[in-house]
């Protein structure tokens, strides 16, 4: 007598009357073939959950791209609003349109290659010329130049600008712009020592020794063009540098769509000024109808709500 057993992929035939061989056989399939069954329904389970997973991707990765993409837009706009409002200022400042403009498009062109933003240069412009210093492009490149030696950041530059700045509204070199400038690290006692053959008492009792403000404004940005010069210029290959001229760019990238050409002369951004402006016209002429339909539809909502409780 013999039985034939099917173990998985394996036929096996049993010969004899040995009982218990045969059980053993038979039990083996069963087991085995449940185990089949089993594995067919994990393998079933893992394609769907791959498959859900595979939309979830896809959806999480549509997500991301809205999500950047909306990012893209509000830094796009902010930066057109930025640009707008330093040209606006330099024109208020200049009194003038076009000296206004062109003071802006100088400052703009000086930064692109400097370790400084062009809204940083643009703020500082304007408050060395509130202050009366009438700063030129070149005596900013030595402010500049002279934060880049010291090592210093935006924080450097305003303080040295205001220590300048200040002087130059006092008409006279005076103690306390000289500390301000020293504590931003730069040797304004060796340099004043030096340039105007002070003596250390004299240093230290400015106030007595008459010194205006030129004299002193003149041997400062000399010592800063013999000690500095070009350190800003040489720093833009350095780590840091590369990085803010990338900074720079993207943000003169965001320009250039904003500012892009869309025929007889008017640009993306007053396309986008003008559509708002449209909205806000439209908004102002329909906000009570609107307010009252949201109203109604409040009301109406609550009202279903309650009947669906308590009616």
């Amino acid at each position: 007598m013999s039985d034939s057993v099917n173990v998985g992929s394996i036929v096996i035939t049993v010969s004899g009357t040995n009982d218990k061989l045969r059980k053993t056989f038979k039990d083996s399939e069963r087991i085995l073939n449940r185990f089949d069954k089993k594995t067919e329904k994990v393998s079933k389970n893992v394609s769907n959950n791959m498959a859900f997973i595979g939309k979830a991707a896809v959806t999480y990765l549509g997500f991301k791209i809205a999500q950047a993409t909306g990012q893209a837009i509000k830094g796009i706009i902010k930066t057109a609003d930025e640009v707008e409002r330093l040209k606006i200022a330099l024109i208020s400042l200049k009194r003038d349109t076009d000296k206004g403009l062109k003071t802006f498009n100088e400052l703009d062109e000086w930064a692109k290659n400097m370790p400084i933003r062009t809204a940083e240069a643009i703020d500082q412009y304007r408050r060395l010329t509130a202050m009366g210093l009438n700063p030129t492009i070149e005596r900013m490149e030595l402010i500049t130049d002279t934060v880049s030696a010291l090592g210093g950041g935006v924080d450097t530059f305003r303080g040295l600008a205001r220590a300048l700045g200040q002087m130059a509204s006092k008409g006279k070199v005076a103690g306390e712009e000289m500390r301000q400038l020293a504590e931003h690290g730069f040797p304004v006692y060796d340099v004043l020592k030096e340039k105007l053959k002070l003596s250390g008492d004299q240093l230290r009792d400015m106030a007595k020794q008459g010194v205006t403000a030129k004299a002193g404004l003149d041997a400062i940005f000399l010592a800063m063009e013999e000690k500095y010069g070009g350190t800003a210029r040489r720093m833009m290959t350095s780590w840091k540098g590369l990085t803010d001229i990338m900074v720079d760019r993207w943000w003169r990238f965001y320009r250039a769509i904003t500012e892009s050409d869309q025929g007889g002369g008017v640009t993306l951004f007053h396309e986008m000024k003008a559509a708002f402006l449209t909205f806000i016209h439209f908004f102002e002429r329909n906000y009570e109808s609107m307010a009252k339909t949201v109203v109604d539809i409040g009301k109406t909502t609550i009202s279903v709500i309650w009947d669906i409780l308590y009616g």
